[in-house]
């Protein structure tokens, strides 16, 4: 049976673990469970099998037998979903799709859906690989028909990290049938490769787990994370966990993905009653998500011309003001007029067309987060409504508006000053104080933060004032 969203939404955060070693040894060693689903790309000819006849031949029942394994392997409750590119041997052309659906007529397995994928515009002159790809999608269970429509030609693959990459729109449109259609938990990729199709998984709340032969797209495969920084922030959503220092993280574009995670969770919060804990926690999310777009829309605008990373946070930021009774009647809130209007121009004259579009989103994106965390604020009870003020006043200190978080946090304090809320609202402050050299009220600020913090909570506001060089806190 389907999960339902928010139980999706809800999940924690997901995992990736990542195999070096032979894809169909380590399925024969290893049963797939319930809620696993396979999402891959079987490796090509020219993928360490030689040359010659015997050698395509060789790897022509190779890649049969292995298309057959993996359909054998996956659950009937799951489904495995093949991303394979034709190619010309000899002057042949050889259709991959051809031989998957030869497999998966000869395992039995129901061919759910077939689409083409656009690896490169359509009217692209190719001689070797061709310019397009399958992506078919089959199931050894009992076929159901999909509950939504989707596009049976994707026009773009989408970002590629490497040439073989199965390419972020088109691992996001597979992982999207898997969240919407099926009970899938965990996404497997025998042939990871560099790990596109784990990353998009991981992304949109599932496990991931990939095998490959190669060291190094191992190393590259657990360093690959899609960059969801500001819903890490929130603790809205489920992120990938971080990469070893040792590698790097390799940021992927994910602007149409979380356009679309936006989307949904707009739709899904519309749809849930208004007041519920349910409506509660999708707004949270959706909050999360819409900060994480202004954040990706900031990097674009960095991409495209520099001199957008010494912009600062828009200075008529207007959040409404929260140090009130949060059951007023009503919210002042800003119209739409003014949540368009964020900048005058004469701060975006020196950027590039683009960059300044991107900015103006950004700056968008990130009001109406702040709009959003202090409406669904105002709706519920006061220790929801203190949780979501503490949030938007972290928020709104990551943009820069320290002024506005240190309104959120007051407020924090005026509902309830002996809880983890209140600590952190005073460990705020006690911060704030010492950047603005008022180190008497800062210590000020520590002694009420560890008065109301008990537990491991009192060690650490203790190892903060003294890692800040405050001396002279009471319980320290």
């Amino acid at each position: 049976m389907k999960a339902s969203l928010p139980d999706r939404l809800t999940r924690l955060e997901p995992r990736r673990r990542i195999i070096h070693g032979d894809a169909l040894a380590w399925m024969d060693a290893n049963e797939a469970e319930e809620g696993t689903s396979v999402i891959t790309s079987l490796p090509d000819l020219s993928e360490g099998f030689g040359s010659g006849a015997p050698a395509f031949e060789r790897w022509r029942d190779w890649f049969v037998g292995a298309a057959r394994r993996v359909l054998r392997w996956v659950p009937p409750s799951g489904v495995a979903i093949f991303f394979q590119s034709d190619i010309r041997k000899a002057g042949t052309w050889v259709d991959k799709g051809y031989l998957v659906m030869r497999a998966g007529e000869e395992e039995s397995a129901s061919l759910l859906w077939h689409k083409i994928v656009c690896r490169k515009p359509a009217g692209t002159l190719s001689l070797g690989r061709a310019s397009y790809s399958h992506m078919l999608c089959f199931t050894r269970g009992a076929p159901s028909v999909p509950t939504r429509l989707a596009a049976d030609v994707l026009p773009d693959a989408g970002a590629m990290g490497w040439s073989r990459a199965m390419g972020v729109e088109a691992c996001r449109a597979a992982c999207r049938f898997l969240v919407d259609e099926t009970a899938t938990r965990t996404v497997v990729d025998p042939f990871c490769g560099k790990g596109t199709a784990l990353a998009v998984a991981n992304a949109m709340g599932l496990d991931a787990i990939g095998v490959e032969l190669s060291a190094k797209r191992c190393r590259a495969a657990r360093a690959l994370v899609v960059t969801l920084a500001a819903l890490a922030l929130a603790g809205c959503a489920p992120v990938p966990a971080a990469p070893p220092a040792s590698a790097p993280p390799i940021e992927v574009p994910m602007l149409a993905l979380q356009r679309d995670h936006v989307r949904r969770l707009r739709d899904a919060e519309a749809a849930a009653k208004r007041g519920t804990p349910e409506r509660y926690a999708l707004a949270r999310r959706l909050a999360g998500a819409l900060l994480d777009l202004s954040a990706e829309h900031r990097r674009l605008a960095v991409a495209s011309d520099p001199k957008a990373a010494s912009l600062p946070a828009p200075p008529d930021l207007r959040a409404p003001q929260v140090d009130r009774d949060p059951n007023a009647a009503e919210l002042d809130v800003p119209s739409e007029g003014e949540r368009r209007d964020l900048r005058d121009e004469a701060s975006l004259a020196a950027l590039s067309p683009v960059a300044r579009a991107h900015v103006r989103e950004a700056d968008r994106h990130a009001l109406d987060a702040c709009v959003l965390l202090a409406e669904v604020a105002h709706v519920h009870g006061v220790s929801d409504w203190r949780a979501s003020f503490a949030l938007r006043a972290r928020v709104l200190a990551e943009l820069g508006q320290r002024h506005e978080a240190a309104g959120d946090f007051y407020a924090v304090l005026k509902a309830g000053d002996r809880d983890a809320l209140a600590v952190e609202a005073w460990l705020f402050f006690a911060t704030k104080l010492l950047a603005d050299g008022r180190s008497n009220e800062a210590r000020e600020a520590f002694i009420k933060a560890r008065a109301a913090a008990d537990g491991e909570l009192a060690g650490a506001v203790c190892a903060k004032a003294s890692g800040a060089g405050v001396e002279g806190v009471e319980g320290c």
